[in-house]
């Protein structure tokens, strides 16, 4: 069970409904990696200055570590749904649009997949790709997010246990329903120290 929060662009607030986000998992596994499934279903509310709607939320999704070789791995994650909103693409999605007064739910699909390196005990890669298609209902305002996809590599140097230093290059686009879009380009630098 979740916290049953609403995304809704037209709505001031971030409504919270009476009855709990349900999510679910399995997991099969193996000495090859896993598959994980999953499942969403959820209230999507508005209640405000006399508007009071309410729409049902779902979603489906299929995840996964395949091994490759000793210490390589491929990972990829499939998600799609009506109302999933917060649960994709980190706040990419809406869970609804308000249109002349009624609650629509917004349409997703994402997709991602990855290849994970182990260049030897202390250094590994990523390379990472990821899109989202956004299906907004009929009267969605043209700044609404319409798609986006991204890559990023990196390098990870751990030279002792806890520390790891890494680069990363990120390359992404997005666009809107109007026809607008945008490229985001980033090296970003980190250091960690786990505990």
């Amino acid at each position: 069970m979740e916290n049953p929060e609403s995304f809704v662009t037209g709505s001031t607030d971030r409504d919270v409904g009476s009855v709990p986000d349900i999510a679910g998992n399995y997991k099969f596994k193996g000495d090859w990696g896993h598959v994980r499934l999953n499942g969403l279903v959820r209230q999507i509310t508005v209640d405000e200055a006399g508007i009071d709607e309410s729409e049902t939320g779902v979603g489906v999704g299929l995840s996964g570590k395949i091994k490759v070789g000793k210490s390589d791995n491929i990972k990829f994650s499939l998600n799609v749904g009506d109302g999933m909103g917060r649960y994709t693409s980190l706040g990419l999605v809406k869970d609804g649009i308000m249109i002349a007064g009624k609650l629509e739910t917004v349409e997703s699909t994402a997709v991602s997949a990855s290849y994970h390196h182990a260049w030897s005990g202390m250094s590994s890669s990523n390379i990472i790709v990821s899109a989202a298609d956004i299906d907004n209902p009929a009267g969605a305002a043209g700044t609404e997010n319409k798609s986006a996809d991204s890559i990023q590599i990196n390098y990870l140097w751990s030279p002792v246990k806890p520390v790891t230093y890494g680069i990363m290059y990120l390359l992404a686009n997005r666009e809107t329903e109007n026809g607008d879009d945008g490229e985001l380009s980033r090296v970003q630098f980190a250091a960690t120290y786990k505990f």
